[in-house]
Formats: structure tokens, C-alpha cells, sequence
């Protein structure tokens, strides 16, 4: 009885819209051209054209079997949820139906909801499955931290120290040379205050930087030390690096 009722509906759609043939408007004519290139489609098996044909008719038409035709189209195409909506509409707006009928197409309704809570359950279980076997990728290495970066700026402040101390010694023992030759015991006189205050002057520069620069190198050194210690392979080196004639950071790593 269902199965010739819906032939019914569809044949009823077909006569409905092609009785606007002898269209009274615009639209109801391109509700036929929509509503037969939707049938075509439908006919083919090409059902998300057919939806959209379809839908473009009812938008033109609002002729209450073409909710038909869209709850048919959308449960081929795996759409429960929605195609009972449509369905739904259709049945709420059919005033012939009688009570076998509309009994009979809620209960479909009611199958289609279900069906639709079912499939939702299903992608819930496989979303939380999918979330069970991926692998939990740890967070990448952030580098450097607070205390690392510190530890830079000790090492390039203590290098920089120590670079005004090579230069520094470097006028100092100029000095002191040219001292011997004029007042010291090259010149066979000895040196004033004032030919010395020069070479003091460097001498104590010299010191204090060489002090500032390996106490800022060595303390700069160990924070970034301890900021590297927690990866498993310190990518880069550094220490002070002191010589007669340089004076500096030596930076070194491996790549």
C-alpha cells in the first residue's frame, strides 16, 4: 500500500509541475525545467544534481510534493537526519493524507531519526578510536630558555669584556716599552708620576677587565650549561678563550 502511495506521490509531483506548462509565471516555469532535470538526474543515479535541482524547484515553486522528491534524493545519498526533516515537512504540509498514510510516514520518520542518531554514534566511536591510536607527538624543542639566553648575554658581555682587555694590555706593554726608552732604565732616569700615569691608567683598565670578563664568561657559560642540560645532546659549546695575543668566546657544535 506504501510503495503504491509513493508511486502515487511521485507521479503526482510529475502531473503537478508539468501542469505548469501552461505557466501563469516566470517561475513556475523554471520550476518544471528544474524539477524534470532533477528527475533525469534522480533517473541516473547522479543524486546530489537531483538535490540540487530539486531544491531549486521547491525555492521557485514551494509545491508541497517536491519535499517528497528531496527527503527521496537526500536518503539515497546516506542523509537520514536530514531527509527525515524533509519528510517531515512534506507530511505536515499534505492535508489529503489520511490517517493510514500519515501513520504510516511517521513511523518512517521515526526510523530515519533513528538511523541518523546511529550513524552519529558510529563517527563518535571512530573519531574516539582514531584519538586512541594516534600517536601522541611531544612538543618540539623549544631551544633556548630564560636562563639560556641570559647565559648568552653573560658570555657576550664577558667576551667583550675581555676584548677591551687584550686591547687595553696591548696599549699597556706599548707604553711601558716606549717608558723604558725615554724615562726608564733605557733613558738612565727615572720615570714621574705623571710619564707613569698613563701606563697605570691601561694597567688598571687591563685588570678590571680581564676580572669582569671571565667572572660574566664563566657565569653566562654555566647558565647556559644548565639551561642545555635537559636535552640529550647540547648542540653548541662555549667557553672563554685567553692567549698572549687574543682574547674572546670560543663558540663551538656539531651539526
Amino acid at each position: 500500500m506504501l510503495r503504491l502511495m509513493i508511486s502515487g506521490l511521485v507521479a503526482l509531483t510529475i502531473a503537478t509541475i508539468a501542469a505548469s506548462a501552461h505557466a501563469q509565471t516566470p517561475a513556475d516555469e523554471q520550476a518544471r525545467t528544474h524539477f524534470e532535470s532533477g528527475r533525469l538526474y534522480f533517473e541516473r543515479g547522479e543524486y546530489d544534481a537531483a538535490l540540487r535541482e530539486f531544491e531549486a524547484a521547491y525555492e521557485l515553486s514551494h509545491r508541497t510534493q517536491l519535499l517528497y522528491n528531496i527527503y527521496l534524493t537526500l536518503e539515497r545519498l546516506g542523509r537520514p537526519g536530514d531527509a527525515a526533516d524533509r519528510l517531515e515537512a512534506f507530511v505536515a504540509a499534505s492535508t489529503e493524507l489520511d490517517a493510514e498514510a500519515r501513520a504510516n510516514f511517521e513511523t518512517r520518520i521515526a526510523n530515519l531519526r533513528e538511523r541518523a542518531a546511529e550513524l552519529a554514534r558510529e563517527d563518535e566511536a571512530r573519531a574516539a578510536r582514531e584519538r586512541e591510536t594516534t600517536p601522541i607527538t611531544p612538543p618540539p624543542d623549544e631551544g633556548i630558555g630564560t636562563l639560556g639566553v641570559i647565559g648568552i648575554a653573560g658570555l657576550a658581555a664577558g667576551g667583550a669584556s675581555l676584548l677591551v682587555f687584550a686591547i687595553t694590555g696591548g696599549l699597556a706593554a706599548a707604553e711601558d716599552s716606549s717608558l723604558a726608552d725615554s724615562c726608564g732604565e733605557n733613558a738612565g732616569r727615572t720615570c714621574t708620576e705623571d710619564d707613569v700615569s698613563t701606563l697605570r691608567t691601561l694597567t688598571t683598565t687591563a685588570d678590571v677587565t680581564l676580572a669582569i670578563g671571565l667572572v660574566l664568561a664563566a657565569a653566562g657559560g654555566t647558565l647556559l650549561a644548565i639551561d642545555l642540560a635537559t636535552t640529550e645532546e647540547a648542540p653548541v659549546a662555549i667557553a672563554p678563550m685567553i692567549g698572549p695575543s687574543v682574547a674572546g668566546v670560543q663558540i663551538g657544535g656539531a651539526l
